[in-house]
């Protein structure tokens, strides 16, 4: 359920996104939009490494280091990048200010709206 809150006009004017307060405490933690890309970047390339022992036909051992990439972690981050960039349908918040002027706050791109086609008789 979307939580409801009054907001004033010179509230709206100042903030354009006042119900927002969440962004003002993560960049006083350091947490910025540039470090998310950052941090995005690197789980998009995820990967472990891992030692393989390979034995060759004369009974030597040949210890190998080999990466593989980390397919969860590198899946999740695809889909935070597609929120991040709006590909997601929006989720929208409505309020009014001064219990007057009805507000729409869209988060993420607006629906897509299909183009009406036209039936065949």
């Amino acid at each position: 359920m979307i939580e409801r809150k009054k907001v004033t006009m010179e509230e709206l004017l100042r903030d354009p996104n006042p119900l927002d307060t969440n962004v003002a405490v993560a960049t006083k933690h350091g947490i910025t939009r540039d470090t998310l890309f950052r941090k995005l970047k690197q789980e998009l390339n995820a990967a472990d490494t891992i030692t393989v022992v390979d034995r060759d036909k004369e009974g030597k051992e040949r210890v190998k280091k080999k990466k593989v990439p980390l397919w969860g972690t590198r899946q999740t981050a695809r889909k935070d990048a597609h929120k991040l960039l709006g590909h997601y349908p929006s989720e929208k918040a409505d309020f009014t200010v001064g219990g007057v002027i009805p507000v729409n706050i869209y988060t993420g791109r607006p629906p897509v709206q299909e183009p009406e086609q036209e039936e065949d008789e």
